[in-house]
């Protein structure tokens, strides 16, 4: 009799098959491995997965041909089929931090790990997760590359970056990307949530509210905000001399969000 991880696991064999290959069953150990293994390494889950061995556990991740589109379209699938995705539910947005060693791993660098709540060296992911009451499930996510990594083609090559992945994108990008994508596949949510590190990104609300998408986001104490219409306008050139305004100006005086009340307990 399958158990119920045997079960989940069969509508995700399909997306690790080739016509010729597969490589469901080193996948399905790698899932295992996450549970059963202390440490989420590939060395320690051979250890303690019946069965497994590191070489086809590395080969499945670094080299085999699988799709992780297929992934997160399944993911999506098996959200909505249990009943997570719905209206009353929200797709949150929100990056974390995975400290390494050396300087080989994809996208590592000293940069904020906020884990850790310091600098550190690690990489970067962006994840989307479906949010219903006190349940969540992720459905998506992207590794961050930062500026140093995209100027050096032989260091991403050599991670194994494919060629169409190695552009800078900045993680309000591929946090809109999340966004889209879980829409295009289907996913059902009534609205966006993420903290301060993209509220405070006036581009990024102005694209979600473009597409038609409700969100709710945290913003900065300092952030500047206008309680009327700040009617933006180009101010007039002075005495005919110098470069011409290019910069918005507002005919209201903007204040914090901190100077506005909103965090007095008054």
């Amino acid at each position: 009799m399958l158990s119920n991880f045997d079960k989940h696991f069969l509508h995700y064999e399909q997306h690790f098959r080739s016509k010729t290959r597969t490589v469901s069953v080193a996948a399905r150990h790698y899932v295992q491995g996450l549970f059963q293994s202390a440490k989420s390494n590939m060395e320690k889950m051979s250890e303690v997965v019946a069965q497994s061995s590191y070489h086809r556990l590395h080969h499945m991740l670094s080299d085999a041909p699988w799709d992780c589109g297929q992934i997160r379209y399944q993911l999506t699938e098996d959200a909505n089929r249990h009943q997570l995705g719905s209206a009353q539910s929200g797709l949150i947005i929100d990056g974390s931090g995975f400290s390494k060693k050396g300087g080989k791993s994809a996208g590592v660098q000293r940069q904020w790990n906020g884990r850790h709540g310091k600098v550190d060296n690690c990489q970067v992911g962006l994840f989307g997760a479906i949010a219903k009451g006190d349940i969540a499930a992720l459905v998506d996510a992207r590794l961050y590359l930062p500026d140093s990594w995209i100027a050096d083609e032989a260091r991403c090559d050599e991670a194994g970056i494919p060629k169409k992945d190695q552009v800078h994108r900045s993680k309000g990008e591929l946090a809109v990307d999340i966004v889209r994508t879980a829409r295009k596949n289907g996913l059902r949510f009534g609205f966006v949530g993420f903290d301060g590190e993209f509220g405070h990104l006036p581009w990024l609300l102005r694209e979600l509210a473009d597409d038609g998408e409700v969100f709710m986001a945290d913003v900065h104490s300092n952030q500047t905000i206008f309680t009327q219409n700040p009617r933006p306008h180009l101010p007039v050139k002075k005495n005919g001399r110098g470069r011409a305004p290019s910069c918005l100006v507002s005919e209201v005086e903007g204040e914090t969000v901190a100077a506005w009340g909103w965090f007095n307990s008054e």
